[in-house]
């Protein structure tokens, strides 16, 4: 993607992203958005309910609230999931290193966004396969005329924004030699950008556009070129629970399923997704010992 582009598509996005994209409307029947409080469908005494953590700070384009209502390209997996299955989502929203205690001592059952890493892999069961991509990128004020390469040393007398216990990819994760300032959750790092008490920050910059846009009226900052992570996206559950396993493989099944609609392929339209959030045209994994080749997504 070029950088007259990326920043073209930026600032339609950030003028536009919430009052559009998320008010945007497929009519999937499938894919109804529900308020907060409430589960996705009511649960029957048949349904095994499963609580899913969600950090208190809202996450565009995967889950967010507006006018009461809970929706994101997350959200519209699980509503599809509840649909097809024995299980019925709760929502709990928490401190994001709360959501990671949580569902790693089995308070909590399901984290609905989250990067796979080494350490991870040995506290959660991640849901095979991932659901989607997610892009970490730098974030400097516009009169700072900030750069990156791509290489990290560069960026060795800088102060670096981050979010508590998030992963921004292997390399940035073990990069021990950069100053970083980790804070709770993305309102803080654009609070502190602003303010110029850091002089980047790391992270999704779907999310960065909606609160810039909504909570400080802010047109300052820029996105540089190029992005320091793509990453998958996956749904990780407890370990905690006796049925852990059992749940996994039919989470796992469901998620194959719906990545091969018709569905799965308009979310990427519905929420504006960014062209580094969406899938190969194929996409080949392993499940076990079976190989499966996913060729129907766009």
């Amino acid at each position: 993607m070029s950088l007259s582009f990326f920043k073209g598509l930026c600032f339609f996005t950030l003028v536009c992203f919430t009052d559009v994209a998320l008010a945007d409307d497929l009519s999937m029947q499938e894919l109804i958005p529900v308020p907060v409080e409430k589960n996705l469908i009511h649960a029957s005494e048949k349904k095994i309910i499963l609580t899913v953590g969600f950090s208190e700070t809202d996450y565009p384009p995967y889950n967010f609230e507006k006018d009461g209502i809970y929706q994101g390209f997350t959200i519209d997996i699980l509503n599809y999931i509840e649909s097809k299955s024995e299980f019925s989502f709760k929502f709990i929203k928490l401190p994001w290193p709360r959501v990671l205690q949580s569902v790693k001592k089995g308070d909590v059952d399901l984290i609905a966004t989250l990067f796979k890493t080494k350490p991870r892999e040995g506290i959660y069961a991640f849901i095979e396969p991932a659901y989607g991509f997610e892009i970490n990128q730098f974030v400097s004020l516009k009169n700072k005329r900030h750069q990156y390469s791509g290489d990290l040393t560069s960026l060795t007398e800088l102060t670096i924004g981050t979010v508590r216990e998030y992963s921004y990819g292997k390399a940035f994760d073990q990069a021990d030699f950069l100053n970083k300032r980790a804070v709770i959750d993305e309102g803080t790092l654009v609070k502190l950008l602003l303010g110029q008490r850091v002089d980047l920050i790391i992270g999704n910059p779907m999310t960065f556009f909606h609160i810039l846009k909504h909570e400080f009226k802010s047109e300052s900052v820029e996105m540089l070129n190029p992005i320091v992570e793509r990453s998958p996206v996956y749904f990780a559950l407890t370990k905690q629970r006796e049925d852990y396993q059992v749940i996994q493989q039919e989470l796992e099944q469901l998620v194959i399923q719906f990545k091969q609609s018709k569905a799965y392929q308009q979310l990427f339209d519905k929420y504006h997704l960014l062209p580094d959030y969406r899938p190969a045209l194929q996409q080949t994994m392993r499940i076990g010992s079976r190989e499966l080749k996913l060729t129907n997504l766009k």
